[in-house]
């Protein structure tokens, strides 16, 4: 028994003195580890940083070791093992990943992607090896393996619980900061491949987090990368944005399920709420869209593209809403002095794509149409600017014009003719237009582009058209005191117009329908305000113009026009004193006559095809209203002047005969 006792007893100084001497190893090897891991720090360059993990690996996974044997001492040497080793491997990783961090940082404009990745591989490496380290059993015995299980599991919860979500988030970060500093034309897109990277590489060394506060850790840090994502975007905003969304939105799903957690509904609603259809993102997408009109075909391919996402987001009301405020703005800002008036034609596009894109989700675009003109009626200021700005340019447009002696281009037509709806859709009416319109201008409008007139001076266009078509008869009707300058202008311009065949024949029509001209040009008759030959020559140019090239081309719409007009027949009469042979006559009535200035003799066929278009029923009663009052001679299917005609005088004015036929068609 004694033997037997003494046995154990040596047996128990024996395990005693092993046990110190484990100890004593376990410390002296910690030393030379941490001696090691120094000198790697010390001698490490700029871009082989990277390779520390290696060594500090292998030395990690040995303190581990020697933790895991420090475990076998006897009782009272565990806890003072254990406290040492445990704050001796903590300080040996936060002296790693401070040092990582820091030469990542620092170093962050020579190194490239691959190794910033490289290193963050390594990093994840050095983590995934040292947790299963801390638990390791080799060369414990079984009968300290509980005391081995208690402390693997404290190890394992501090392992997880403070250090390894710490270390990776700060490295996430630092990779993402890097990656924004690394001069890439392509960040977002490098940003987003790095997070997946990031998740399926945490995935691939079983680098999980198996409790429900760190399951809201890896979400928490999900939503903040996608946070200084959309700030990326917002700073580097470029055409590819919504490809590089795309790829977000696709990969989201996969990276849910690399972190084996359901959180594929979860992350989708982040990735939506962070991005898509966070407001002032989206309002700035768009403002970039209507802003960028170089970009703006491809910009809108993806947009198209992105209609289920939209649609499935259930946040068209938001949609809408960002849209419009985004089109009142550049109301308001497009038609800057510099701009003339080339943004009319933009905004004019950009509604015409809004109200397709709107449609494909089977939204009405009135409510769209509605917000925007609410949102304009709201912010009189707003209009103001926007009309003001809008007459000014038209002002500074027709006045190089006018002094040019140069006709709108086809390209001012087109813009000049989407001024109305553009004003129409923005609910802005004729009452707001007549505060700002000048004088000047609106004479300048009249003689330089007919298109834009006849636009606002169609009899069957909205309120807009027909108030302002009054406005401008008024203008040139009523002052008479500027009826000399008015007469002036046309004669100046008269000769451009009759040169200009796309004008020549707008120009008329207008004036002969809407009587602005002609009672001025009577009124201009009296002694008070004579008319200069060479502006009689210019507006007889125009009606002759006129009455070859155009008056057929409108058909009945002129022929109902029963008003007088003047024409004079040159031949074959010859009157004394200068007098001149001037007829008043309805418009068929004239242009019938105008043929017999051309030559003396025309068959029934010959007129009816010069008139096809025209209602030759109306032609007929011309010509027979011509022979009731014996100016033409009809022979069977032929008419020619009479040169024995004496026409029944009306009135004289001036030296000059007038006569008026009383027959009427």
């Amino acid at each position: 028994m004694t033997g037997k006792h003494r046995w154990d007893s040596n047996s128990k100084k024996r395990d005693k003195i092993e046990g110190g001497e484990t100890f004593r190893l376990a410390n002296k090897s910690l030393d030379t580890s941490f001696l090691l891991i120094a000198d790697i720090l010390n001698r490490i360059s700029d871009k082989s940083h990277y390779t520390l993990f290696d060594s500090l690996t292998t030395q990690c996974i040995y303190i581990a070791n020697n933790l895991a044997q420090a475990q076998s001492n006897p009782k009272r040497r565990r806890k003072a093992a254990e406290k040492n080793l445990t704050r001796n491997l903590e300080n040996a990783i936060r002296k790693c990943a401070s040092h990582f961090i820091d030469n990542t940082r620092i170093n962050a404009d020579n190194l490239s992607v691959g190794d910033i990745r490289l290193a963050n591989e390594r990093y994840m490496i050095f983590l995934a090896k040292l947790g299963p380290a801390c638990t390791m059993a080799d060369g414990c015995s079984r009968r300290t393996n509980g005391c081995k299980r208690n402390l693997a599991l404290r190890a394992e919860a501090w392992f997880l619980e403070d250090l390894v979500y710490e270390m990776e988030n700060d490295v996430l970060h630092c990779v993402l900061q890097t990656l924004d500093r690394a001069r890439q034309p392509d960040s977002p897109t490098i940003l987003i491949e790095n997070l997946c990277w990031f998740f399926n590489k945490s995935h691939q060394y079983s680098l999980t987090f198996p409790n429900g506060s760190e399951r809201q850790n890896v979400l928490k840090l999900y939503e903040n990368n996608l946070s200084r994502f959309v700030q990326i975007i917002r700073i580097n905003f470029n055409a590819s944005f919504i490809g590089n969304l795309k790829a977000l939105i696709t990969k989201e799903t996969r990276i849910a399920s690399t972190i084996r957690f359901d959180l594929a509904e979860e992350a989708r609603s982040k990735v939506i709420q962070h991005t898509i259809l966070d407001a002032s993102v989206l309002q700035y997408l768009m403002s970039e869209i209507i802003s960028n009109i170089a970009k703006y075909d491809e910009i809108r391919q993806n947009l198209i593209e992105l209609h289920d996402l939209f649609h499935s987001c259930d946040k068209l009301q938001q949609l809408i809403s960002s849209l419009s405020d985004c089109l009142i703005r550049y109301f308001a800002d497009s038609l800057h002095e510099n701009q003339y008036l080339t943004g009319i034609l933009e905004i004019r596009d950009i509604i015409d794509f809004f109200e397709t894109y709107l449609k494909s989700f089977s939204c009405d675009f009135k409510i769209f149409s509605k917000n925007v003109r609410n949102s304009i009626m709201e912010n009189t200021d707003e209009k103001s600017t926007f009309v003001r700005v809008l007459v000014k340019n038209l002002d500074k447009f027709f006045k190089q014009s006018y002094k040019s002696k140069i006709c709108p281009s086809i390209e001012a037509q087109e813009w000049i003719d989407a001024i109305p709806g553009v004003l129409a859709y923005m609910g802005i009416e004729s009452d707001v237009l007549k505060y700002y319109l000048s004088e000047s201008l609106m004479r300048r409008m009249f003689l330089m582009n007919i298109n834009f007139l006849e636009k606002f001076c169609n009899p069957d266009a909205q309120c807009i058209e027909r108030r302002f078509c009054k406005m401008l008869i008024t203008e040139f009707e009523e002052k008479a005191t500027n009826l000399k300058k008015i007469l002036r202008d046309f004669e100046s311009s008269f000769h451009l117009i009759t040169d200009n065949h796309d004008c020549a024949p707008q120009i008329i029509p207008l004036i002969l329908e809407k009587h602005a001209v002609p009672r001025a040009y009577h009124d201009s008759m009296h002694e008070k305000y004579p008319i200069p030959r060479s502006l009689q020559t210019s507006w007889e140019a125009c009606i002759k113009r006129y009455l070859t090239q155009s008056l057929e081309n409108r058909s009945k719409k002129i022929g109902n026009a029963y008003k007088l007009h003047r024409l004079e027949l040159s031949s074959p009469f010859e009157l004394p004193n200068g007098d001149r042979l001037i007829f008043e006559l309805n418009l068929p009535q004239a242009a019938v006559l105008e043929c017999f200035n051309a030559r003396l003799k025309w068959s029934r066929d010959q007129m009816f095809c010069e008139f096809e278009r025209f209602d030759l029923e109306i032609i007929r009663k011309a010509l027979r209203s011509f022979v009731k009052a014996g100016l033409l001679i009809e022979d069977r299917c032929f008419y020619e002047l009479n040169q024995d005609f004496i026409p029944e005088l009306k009135e004289v004015r001036h030296g000059k005969l007038m006569f008026k036929f009383t027959e009427s068609l």
